[in-house]
């Protein structure tokens, strides 16, 4: 395995285990696992799945054997090349569609969200993450949504929340902002997994980790005294699990 290689995977194991955002994502797959989760065997499409981060924990949570990672670009994890506006799937034959921080980045986010409850079986489920407040991604990014909003997306293509929840509050909100500011100090917009591994962007993602280390640590902190404080209107994201009506 080369140094970039190497590289490489102790970023991906660092976003894991240091990041708040993952965090959550972790802990909500596997509490509406323990609500919605489907008979041993099921079908799963990531869509957007990018590196597949949540892939063991929603294999172990929701008993599926059957992975799919779809994204639009290649990688290690890539089990199927398609847009989300497309998905090359019968109806009805998906248990279970994750979503994770991807509709914000799509024009047609409505025939996205049409194709995912195309596929999925009646019962089936979806989780979805979406951004509130958050600064603008490196990426095409569209919209933001309240979780009243994307709750209501759902709705009106038939599938009804069972589980939603806010991603912090308004200082894990704020403390978010503070980790983006200090992830753009440096030239150089951030690509994540789709940009070119080579030296510099390694020595890049480096001094990244050491500029952070502080801001991150403090959205721990922020986490946790939102959990003290009532729900207020300003929060980073939305976490929300539903489940398809019965034909």
């Amino acid at each position: 395995m080369s140094v970039l290689d190497w590289a490489t995977r102790a970023a991906r194991f660092y976003t894991r285990w240091t990041q708040p955002i993952a965090f959550l994502a972790r802990r909500f797959i596997a509490e509406s696992g323990r609500v919605l989760a489907p008979h041993p065997g099921g079908l799963c499409l990531d869509v957007g799945a990018g590196t597949a981060p949540y892939r063991a924990e929603i294999e172990r949570h929701w008993n599926i054997v059957n992975y799919t990672a779809m994204d639009t670009a290649p990688s290690d994890s890539t089990s199927l090349m398609a847009s989300a506006d497309n998905v090359p799937l019968h109806s009805g034959v998906v248990d279970l569609v994750v979503s994770f921080d991807v509709l914000q980045h799509l024009q047609n986010y409505g025939q996205a969200l049409d194709e995912m409850a195309r596929v999925l079986r009646p019962g089936g489920a979806i989780i979805l993450s979406v951004p509130f407040v958050y600064s603008e991604c490196d990426m095409h990014d569209f919209r933001r949504w309240t979780m009243e909003g994307i709750v209501y997306e759902l709705h009106i293509r038939g599938l009804d929340v069972v589980a939603a929840k806010t991603r912090g509050g308004m200082l894990f909100a704020l403390g978010c902002l503070g980790v983006w500011a200090m992830q753009h100090i440096l030239p150089g917009q951030r690509r994540g997994w789709r940009s070119r591994k080579n030296f510099i962007s390694m020595v890049r993602a480096i001094a990244i980790i050491v500029l952070t280390a502080i801001p991150l640590a403090l959205t721990w902190i922020a986490l946790a005294l939102d959990s003290l404080l009532p729900r207020s209107g300003l929060y980073m994201g939305v976490l929300v699990c539903a489940q398809k009506r019965a034909a």
